[in-house]
């Protein structure tokens, strides 16, 4: 998790089932519950059937919707291509969260 300038708020792992989904939920809602936050932007590689539960869950939250959710599932080229622009990264789960948390940052989401 980013904040709007790039600083690193959370890490952590959770599981792909509705328990993991509820888990990244509080999360969010416990890391952005004193901030001042206008679109709480959520990134999701999208991983086949892998990514539509979890990307439904966040997005039709209601809790998530007061901060003005919006969850972008990406296509994994375009985050590999992203990438590129970060000297010498390995692959792994952390860096790549860290990356599309970055890209959506930046702006290079479609709204």
């Amino acid at each position: 998790m980013l904040n709007g300038e790039g600083e690193k708020l959370n890490a952590f792992t959770v599981t792909n089932d509705l328990p993991g989904a509820t888990l990244l939920k509080e999360r969010l809602l416990d890391c952005i519950g004193d901030q001042e936050v206008d679109v709480l932007k959520i990134g999701l590689e999208s991983t086949s059937v892998y990514s539509f539960h979890p990307s439904m869950f966040l997005h039709h939250d209601e809790d998530l919707k007061v901060f003005g959710a919006k969850v972008f599932v990406m296509n994994p080229k375009q985050i590999a291509n992203f990438k590129k622009s970060y000297s010498d990264m390995n692959k792994t789960d952390e860096i790549d969260a860290f990356i599309i948390a970055d890209y959506l940052r930046f702006g290079r989401n479609q709204m």
